[in-house]
């Protein structure tokens, strides 16, 4: 069965998300050394060696989630460029995620106090967009394309 258009558009975009997440990788775990480093080599104090240290722990931590994230869209994406039941599935949850992660921020953000204009803007696009991709998986000449 020839892959649906909208399932082309998804698949690139997980690719762009995935180089896009390496990129991201390799500057947090360039970073990450360069703190490291710092650390090892100290300064002029040595609270200020073991910030130095802390941060290049935690930017080569952030540095391979980060890598692993970029990885697994990458693989999703090419799950869905081949149409693989098991990439329809991912997608189909990871919009799910997103959709409450969003709902989640927006009441974490009002809950605060803080100016929720921005948060609630960007998580009612993020949601709108996250129940388009499921309502369009799920259309049945789409979902019989992963069968």
């Amino acid at each position: 069965m020839q892959r649906p258009t909208g399932v082309t558009i998804l698949a690139v975009l997980e690719f762009i998300s995935g180089i896009f997440g390496l990129l991201g990788a390799c500057a947090l775990l360039g970073l990450g050394a360069l703190g490291g480093a710092a650390g090892v080599a100290g300064s002029d104090t040595a609270g200020g060696a073991a910030a130095a240290g802390a941060l290049g722990i935690l930017g080569i931590g952030l540095g391979v989630v980060s890598l692993v994230l970029a990885v697994a869209a990458i693989i999703i994406g090419v799950g869905l460029w081949t149409l693989k039941r098991w990439a329809w599935n991912v997608a189909r949850i990871l919009s799910i995620i997103s959709i409450v992660s969003s709902v989640i921020s927006v009441i974490n953000s009002m809950s605060n106090g803080q100016s929720a204009g921005t948060a609630i803007g960007g998580a009612v696009v993020s949601i709108a967009i996250n129940i388009f991709i499921i309502w369009y998986l799920n259309k049945p000449e789409v979902k019989g394309a992963f069968a």
